[in-house]
């Protein structure tokens, strides 16, 4: 397995998504996660008014892509259709899901049971603003087990 070094800490630590994480083009980051998380905590407090700004877009999304909402219980028979794992990877979910819309808001997919599934934090946040079959075809470019495609 390929090793990088980080370029803020300067360890190293093996190639994959666990250490570096993805980019939104898809690639590895050269920071590890922990100087990540340590930049975005401090980008967040030097930056409040861009944080403010961006918060304020994503409430206004969220209100434009509100369509029909959904129930405790659709999410209930999501979780039940799915046998309670990952659309995505087919990870164990317990009680560690997100809400992923199938066709991001961004790409115009509204907040309708019918665009909902559900899947795990790791899937959610490499996925983006990809819609399924970009996000599947992702998963397969880098070797990353699938799950069939039984997604609700």
């Amino acid at each position: 397995m390929e090793i990088r070094q980080c370029r803020t800490c300067f360890k190293s630590y093996p190639l994959n998504r666990d250490n570096f994480g993805n980019t939104p083009s898809g690639g590895f980051r050269f920071k590890c996660r922990a100087c990540m998380r340590a930049y975005v905590k401090d980008y967040s407090s030097a930056n409040k008014d861009g944080v403010a700004e961006r918060s304020a877009i994503r409430r206004e999304r969220k209100a434009f892509a509100a369509g029909n909402g959904y129930t405790d219980e659709d999410i209930l028979e999501i979780r039940k259709i799915l046998e309670d794992r990952c659309a995505y990877c087919d990870a164990q979910l317990a009680d560690r899901w997100h809400i992923d819309h199938m066709t991001p808001v961004v790409q115009g997919g509204r907040t309708e049971v019918s665009n909902l599934t559900l899947c795990c934090e790791k899937c959610n946040f490499e996925k983006h603003a990809k819609n399924v079959e970009q996000f599947l075809y992702w998963r397969i470019q880098r070797g990353l087990k699938n799950r069939n495609p039984r997604v609700v």
